[in-house]
């Protein structure tokens, strides 16, 4: 019972990281500088900012952000403009300017991902449902197929793998067969064979344990065979 347990149990870990890794949104989010003199600045997702320093036309990527923030900089005292931009799948969600000397430009943009999403987790939440569901479906193939004289371990790792096919496969295979008493599951107990003794002079039979001559080839009583 032990070990179909731990089974399932590494059976669930395995197949809600797999379902889940494809499951999750991943959501790319463009931060780009643009500017033709030299700037500095920061840019991060919430509670993680990274300083850079540039020249030109740049862009850094956050991964599945939450709250995306910009600042940057212009570094010299030229007349042109520094734009900043926030581009979520090729698509501009925000974008600030200055032409000022020195000037400061500041963009920020939510986007509530949060790693995640939430879409990914209703995702998981209906992949964990689902596993359950077919983890008890297994479990009951385990059961069933013990009682009726075959390996529950084997058919319940059959259902779990093929899934819908396992289960066809274990109605036509072994829920066909009738169900065996606890009396017939029970494991045979060694007996081994009874040998003729053989005590001053005599020949016991070894079905009624009569003492025989010796050199008798039948029982006196019985009539069994002796060997």
């Amino acid at each position: 019972m032990k070990k179909i347990i731990a089974i399932f149990g590494m059976s669930l870990i395995l197949i809600l990281t797999i379902l889940s890794s494809g499951c999750v949104e991943e959501h790319n989010v463009e931060v780009k500088v643009s500017y033709s003199g030299s700037w500095s600045g920061c840019y991060g997702d919430t509670g993680s900012m990274t300083s850079v320093d540039g020249y030109g036309t740049k862009s850094y990527y956050l991964k599945n952000p939450d709250i995306v923030s910009a600042v940057f900089q212009k570094m010299d005292d030229g007349h042109g403009t520094l734009t900043v931009e926030i581009i979520d799948n090729g698509e501009v969600v925000e974008r600030e300017s200055t032409s000022a000397t020195y000037g400061v430009v500041s963009v920020s943009h939510s986007f509530g991902y949060g790693g995640y999403g939430w879409f990914s987790g209703i995702c998981l939440i209906w992949l964990i449902v689902w596993f359950i569901i077919w983890l008890l479906v297994a479990f009951w193939v385990y059961k069933d197929a013990e009682t009726r004289g075959e390996s529950g371990i084997l058919w319940a790792l059959i259902v779990l793998v093929l899934g819908i096919i396992g289960i066809l496969i274990y109605f036509l295979i072994v829920a066909s067969k009738p169900k065996k008493s606890p009396e017939e599951l029970r494991p045979p107990v060694y007996q081994p064979p009874r040998q003729e003794i053989i005590s001053e002079g005599k020949l016991y039979c070894p079905a009624c344990e009569f003492g025989n001559r010796e050199g008798s080839r039948f029982c006196k009583k019985c009539g069994a065979r002796l060997n």
